[in-house]
């Protein structure tokens, strides 16, 4: 199992080369973005995490070595389905959640409240390096990690600190650094506009 500093790069085996840049260790890597929030729940700024992680990732995603896809008002099958046909190293949850679940779509908006043991059982089919549980509470209780890296919150998290984490952890992950790395400077971006961040990280 990878430990939780593990780069992109290190948890496809790129040992020895961890000084060269991410765009020469990597060939597009790809990033998930499950976005949810249904409609008889409170409105999340889903949109402008997804603008904000592609804005971050901008310089990696030009040169051709990170794809961003976005499951907008993602049910269960669309996750399933996203995974079955690619590998993704980073899956990155948006939207609403508990101390035991996650809250989905289903295909009239409305709300699915999926069980983290049932998500963690999927995902540890996959090939997934890091997962990033962006919602309220999201590991509170959780003790199994959902993936070689699980990156959540212990606590309630403000709509715009979560954006400002997002912001943080990825402009670390498109400048090659490990994943602790990048939790800790999403923390640092929201903290430094005086929003909290009750980070927690699994391996």
């Amino acid at each position: 199992m990878a430990t939780v500093g593990a780069t992109l790069d290190e948890i496809t085996g790129a040992a020895g080369q961890l000084s060269q840049p991410i765009s020469k260790m990597i060939a597009q890597k790809r990033v998930l973005v499950v976005a949810a929030c249904p409609k008889d729940q409170e409105v999340l700024r889903v949109g402008a995490e997804d603008r904000t992680i592609r804005s971050s990732l901008k310089s990696v995603i030009e040169r051709g070595t990170v794809v961003v896809e976005t499951l907008n008002a993602a049910t269960t099958d669309d996750l399933r389905g996203a995974l079955l046909k690619q590998d993704y190293y980073i899956v990155h949850f948006a939207g609403h959640a508990d101390a035991f679940s996650l809250v989905f779509e289903d295909v009239q908006g409305g709300t699915v409240v999926s069980p983290l043991g049932a998500l963690t059982e999927l995902l540890k089919r996959y090939r997934v390096a890091c997962v990033v549980l962006n919602g309220c509470y999201s590991l509170a209780a959780h003790t199994a990690p959902l993936a070689s890296v699980t990156v959540g919150m212990t606590d309630s998290i403000d709509d715009d600190a979560a954006v400002e984490f997002a912001r943080g952890f990825y402009d670390a992950i498109a400048a090659s650094k490990g994943y602790e790395f990048a939790a800790a400077e999403g923390k640092s971006a929201a903290d430094l506009k005086g929003l909290t961040v009750p980070l927690k990280i699994q391996k």
